[in-house]
């Protein structure tokens, strides 16, 4: 069976405790983001509006990740309340007790990074977090009726899993809130709101890289028109985000076109660099250990820029235009620089090269000179002249010590014979 894209939505919008305030716009936004998820190709679900209490989230997630087939990619989306807690981020379920201590262990940690590790056979997974719009603090009394101490998303980082890229995008960064904006057509997400947008537009981003940024950029918009504070999306992860594709984009024919163009243009670039590369080990390959001094030629990882064509081959096949474009633009970004590097050292080698050149045939005048005043077995001279051609024709060449020696035999031959010529 091929890969598929699959999304989990839960959100959280009413509250039994009557401590913790109901958010408005959450059944809006899950219905907002189903149906842009839906036209962008994935197979969606959505947590039953009577099971979001801890045990129903909790293994909602757990059966969502543990379902998934070899490759495919997962998108977890969750929106209530957010808790951080010593280090841990969670998300507050329907039936959490402000009057229970400590408070968050009737919450669900959004690590999920276990569960993949040991249960899921998912490609790419990446959890949309939707919260902290008021945090919860272990301090706040259980009396008060809106629990307002803000709390901000960890600032750890989320480990890598083997094989398997996983990223966590959240809508605000630490001490920062979510807002939701209240119209007379009714309440939304503002990063929700984004997010549908731009996954709705088949014009739009489609890496993970791409939608990110566009994201702050809208978020920033409807802080602007609706004069709400401004937030910062924040993503954790160590993975490249430009190889998470979220949303598939097909193409015109021109496009795809351009893209296969820009690609074998790419594979030429890179014979090109392994070229140029093999002719100048060629020509300078003796040029490095025989001049002391010259920085070593780069050497440029050909097996990993080749690894990066193929795995845009294989993007290209899957007819994912726009993540091979993005990739592509990079890929060729580092074989450019490569190849700059190369054609400096080039430079600077040749310019060793010229600078020994000009100084042996300086050393074979200085010598015809003193042969021809009858100076050529002036013991002084011969040491000079031995010593520069120590330095000049012998391997480990140091071309400052040359020139030193070579300006010492010069004075040499004036003081003997007046003559600075």
């Amino acid at each position: 069976m091929t890969a598929t894209l699959r999304a989990l939505l839960v959100g959280v919008g009413d509250y039994a405790d009557e401590h913790i305030p109901d958010l408005p716009c959450v059944a809006a936004d899950l219905d907002t983001l189903e149906k842009a998820l839906g036209n962008a190709g994935y197979d969606v679900r959505t947590l039953d509006e009577g099971r979001k209490g801890l045990n129903d989230i909790r293994v909602s997630i757990q059966t969502f990740l543990a379902g998934a087939r070899d490759g495919d990619t997962l998108l977890i989306y969750l929106n209530g309340h957010g808790v951080h807690f010593k280090g841990v981020d969670y998300i507050v379920p329907a039936d959490a007790r402000t009057a229970y201590r400590p408070f968050s262990e009737l919450c669900v940690p959004l690590d999920c990074n276990r569960d993949i590790e040991e249960q899921s056979r998912a490609g790419d997974v990446v959890v949309f977090v939707d919260a902290c719009r008021e945090g919860f603090d272990e301090g706040v009394s259980r009396r008060t009726k809106s629990v307002g101490g803000r709390i901000g998303w960890s600032t750890g980082k989320v480990r890598r899993v083997a094989g398997q890229r996983i990223a966590y995008v959240f809508a605000c960064s630490r001490g920062e809130v979510a807002r939701f904006v209240q119209t007379e057509g009714g309440a939304f997400s503002v990063f929700t709101r984004a997010l549908a947008e731009l996954i709705a537009d088949e014009s739009g981003p489609s890496t993970l890289a791409d939608l990110s940024g566009a994201l702050q950029v809208r978020v920033d918009h409807y802080a602007r028109v609706h004069g709400t504070r401004p937030q910062r999306i924040r993503v954790l992860g160590e993975t490249d985000q430009s190889t998470i594709v979220i949303a598939p984009r097909t193409l015109s024919r021109v496009e795809e076109r351009r893209v296969r163009a820009d690609l074998a243009a790419a594979g030429q670039q890179l014979t090109g660099l392994e070229r140029e590369l093999n002719e100048s080990d060629a020509r300078y390959g003796h040029v490095g250990p025989r001049i002391s001094g010259l920085a070593k030629p780069p050497d440029p990882d050909l097996a990993d820029l080749q690894m990066g064509l193929d795995q845009l081959d294989e993007l290209c096949a899957a007819r994912m235009w726009q993540a091979a474009s993005s990739r592509l633009a990079t890929l060729s970004e580092r074989m450019a620089m490569a190849f700059g590097e190369l054609q400096a050292w080039r430079r600077a080698a040749d310019a060793e090269l010229a600078g020994r050149d000009d100084m042996r045939g300086e050393l074979a005048a200085y010598e015809a000179k003193a042969g021809h005043l009858g100076l050529a077995e002036d013991r002084l001279v011969v040491h000079l002249s031995k010593a520069a051609t120590d330095q000049l024709y012998s391997g480990g060449c140091d071309l400052e010590a040359a020139r030193v020696v070579l300006d010492a035999l010069r004075e040499v031959l004036f003081r003997l014979t007046g003559d600075d010529r």
